[in-house]
């Protein structure tokens, strides 16, 4: 995560249940953000909210784990992406 990003981990009505999802929000100011676009896990539907957004939390946490290793951003997204994440812009 860089000092202009915030990611947080959360889910996602679907068909059938509730998605892993997750949310990059652009920081504005102090306490400020603006929702920049969402990640979405159509592949793994969960009955439960709950277990939804405990599962995504731990993908985000995972997912921040590769930066760490790595030193690159990228390394964040192709990771989410080989979970099945995909980009939902918000307009």
């Amino acid at each position: 995560m860089n000092d202009r990003n915030l990611f947080e981990a959360g889910s996602w009505a679907a068909q059938g249940g509730f998605a892993r999802a997750i949310a990059c929000f652009k920081l504005t100011g102090e306490n400020g953000r603006i929702l920049r676009f969402m990640l979405v896990n159509l592949d793994c539907i969960h009955s439960d909210e709950t277990e939804a957004a405990v599962n995504s939390q731990t993908d985000l946490k995972d997912a921040h784990a590769r930066i760490t290793a790595t030193g690159n951003d990228k390394a964040m997204a192709e990771h989410l992406s080989g979970l099945g994440y995909c980009k939902l812009e918000h307009d």
